[in-house]
């Protein structure tokens, strides 16, 4: 049965990660198979995997993605994915069976309040490339 396209599993755990190599090409990457926790962290029937690869764009976020996991930084260098399954997660579905779209760590996906509404301003204004706002006229 397909999984709603987006659906969020809130708790999850890698139980296995393997490596792989794409077809064709042969680039290294890895395959993580989560299953699902219940609010007590018990494991729940049904499981869920990811592909990720150690190539071009998708490098950083496989790297990350095995970090939130929680693998070290040495782990991941030497190939060594026996800390995956140390961190809780939340997997996104893309909605085609069991797989994952995006793997985030717990509270990893969700922003913090900005508290200086200036500084926040003035990233946005340096973010989309605007000048400076000009002061406003008095009433």
């Amino acid at each position: 049965m397909a999984k709603p396209k987006g659906k969020r599993i809130d708790q999850a755990r890698a139980v296995s990660c393997e490596e792989v190599e794409s077809p064709g090409k042969g680039n290294p990457g890895v395959k993580v198979t989560f299953a699902e926790l219940d609010e007590e962290g018990d494991k729940l029937e049904g499981d869920y995997t990811i592909e990720k690869w150690f190539t071009g764009g998708a490098l950083e976020y496989t790297i990350n993605m095995l970090k939130a996991c929680g693998c070290t930084s040495d782990e991941i260098a030497n190939a060594d994915f026996s800390g995956v399954g140390r961190n809780v997660v939340s997997l996104t579905l893309d909605g085609e069976g069991p797989n994952v779209a995006f793997v985030n760590a717990i509270g990893g996906a969700m922003g913090k309040p900005a508290t200086d509404k200036a500084a926040f301003q003035r990233k946005m204004r340096e973010a989309m490339g605007t000048p400076e706002p000009v002061a406003k006229a008095a009433p």
